[in-house]
C-alpha cells in the first residue's frame, strides 16, 4: 500500500474513536471523499516534509468534528513528525491556543515512520502569497502579531526548561547541527559556490555557534516556544476576513530566545533590500503585542537576542543544505541575505575575543 492509502484507513480508523470519545454512542462514519489540499506552500498537496489531503466525511454529531478536515501525513526527517504530534497532543492537553489551527486526532504510523494528524479546515478561500511582496505588509504584520500571541502564551512559562519543553539549544543538537553545516559548507566550497570571504566568516560562525547558543540557552531568561518555520505561507489567512488566521505546520517547533521566529521570517527569508525597506514595521508590530500582552521585552534585548540568533539561523540554512530539505538555490539565496544581516548588526563581536578568553 502506499503511504497516502495508509493514512486513510488509518484515519478512517481514528476518526471512529475520536467520534466515540466525544459521543458515547455515535454511530461510525465514513470518508466519502478525499482530494489534494491546496494551501500556498503547497504544490499537488506535498511540501518537502509532508503531504496533505482534504477529507469529506460523513456527517457526524454536532459539535465533534466538521464535515471537512484536513490530514497530514509529516514525514520523520530527524524527528520533525514525532515532535509535531507531540506538540499537539500538548495542546489537547492543556487548551487551544486561537490562532493554532486545531487538531482533531493524531496518529503515528510506526511502518512508514510517519505521523498523521487531522486538522481544521475552516478557510474556504486563503491568501496566496508570492514574494515578499509590499502587498503583503499587512499580512506579515498580522503574522508578527501571531507570532507575540504564541510567544506571549509560553513566555518564561515554570514548564520551560523540563520535558520537552527543554530548550532547544543542547550541546547534543548543536554538536549535529554544526556538524551537518559544515558538511554542508565543504559542499558548497567544493562546487565553488562561495567565495573565499563568506568561506571564511561561516568558518567563524560555525566555531562559535555551538558555545553561543547553549550559553544563551543557559540564562533561561526570555524563553518560549517558537513555531520554527515562520514563513508566511505557514499562517493560513482568509481574503474575506483578517481577522481569521490560523498558524499551522510546527514541525520544527522548538523553546529558544523569542527573536528566533521574526529573525527566520524576515532575516532569512527577506531579500535584504526589502528588509531595510519594511523589516523595522514588522518588528514594531511585533514588539508592540508583546507589551500589549504585558510581556516585557525592550527593544535593546530584542536585537541581542536577534544577533545570536542570527548565528544560529546562518547554521540552519547550511545544515538544512546538507540534509537535502532546502535546495541549492534557496540555500544560495537566503545565505547572502542572512550573512548581511550578520555583518550589518555586527554580529562578528561574538568573535572578536575578550581579555583573550575566546568566543564572546
Amino acid at each position: 500500500m502506499t503511504l497516502d492509502e495508509i493514512a486513510l484507513q488509518v484515519t478512517t480508523e481514528a476518526l471512529n474513536e475520536i467520534m466515540l470519545k466525544w459521543h458515547a454512542d455515535a454511530p461510525p462514519v465514513s470518508l466519502l471523499e478525499s482530494r489534494v489540499a491546496r494551501f500556498p506552500f503547497l504544490e499537488n498537496g506535498a511540501s518537502n516534509n509532508a503531504f496533505f489531503l482534504e477529507l469529506t466525511v460523513s456527517s457526524t454529531p454536532k459539535g465533534a468534528i466538521p464535515n471537512t478536515i484536513v490530514l497530514k501525513a509529516g514525514k520523520n526527517i530527524s524527528g520533525t513528525a514525532e515532535r509535531e504530534l507531540r506538540f499537539y497532543k500538548l495542546l489537547a492537553e492543556r487548551g487551544q491556543i486561537p490562532q493554532i489551527a486545531q487538531c482533531y486526532g493524531t496518529r503515528w504510523l510506526e511502518g512508514a515512520d510517519c505521523g498523521l494528524l487531522l486538522l481544521e479546515k475552516d478557510i474556504a478561500d486563503e491568501i496566496v502569497y508570492q514574494g515578499p511582496v509590499e502587498q503583503h505588509l499587512e499580512h506579515y504584520k498580522t503574522a508578527a502579531r501571531v507570532l507575540a500571541e504564541l510567544h506571549a502564551h509560553w513566555w518564561d512559562h515554570p514548564d520551560i526548561g523540563t520535558g520537552i519543553f527543554k530548550p532547544h539549544w543542547t550541546d547534543e543538537l548543536l554538536s549535529s547541527a554544526v556538524g551537518w553545516a559544515k558538511t554542508g559548507l565543504a559542499r558548497f566550497v567544493g562546487y565553488g559556490r562561495v567565495s573565499s570571504t563568506e568561506r571564511q566568516s561561516i568558518t567563524e560562525i560555525l566555531s562559535i555557534t555551538q558555545p553561543l547558543l547553549v550559553a544563551r540557552a543557559g540564562r533561561k531568561q526570555h524563553l518560549c516556544v517558537n513555531h520554527g518555520d515562520a514563513a508566511l505561507w505557514n499562517f493560513v489567512m482568509d481574503k474575506l476576513d483578517p481577522s481569521i488566521v490560523k498558524l499551522i505546520d510546527f514541525q520544527m517547533w522548538c523553546v529558544n530566545p523569542p527573536a528566533w521566529d521574526i529573525g527566520y521570517m524576515i532575516f532569512l527569508l527577506w531579500p535584504t533590500e526589502f528588509r531595510a525597506r519594511f523589516g523595522s514595521e514588522i518588528i514594531e508590530s511585533y514588539l508592540n503585542e508583546l507589551e500589549a500582552r504585558g510581556v516585557p521585552y525592550g527593544e535593546a534585548e530584542f536585537f541581542e537576542d536577534l544577533r545570536i540568533c542570527i548565528v544560529g539561523l546562518i547554521t540552519l540554512n547550511m545544515a538544512n543544505y546538507n540534509l537535502g530539505l532546502w535546495p541549492y538555490e534557496q540555500v544560495k539565496e537566503r545565505l547572502s541575505w542572512i550573512l548581511e544581516a550578520y555583518h550589518e548588526l555586527d554580529c562578528s563581536r561574538f568573535i572578536r575575543p575578550r581579555h583573550g578568553s575566546g568566543p564572546v
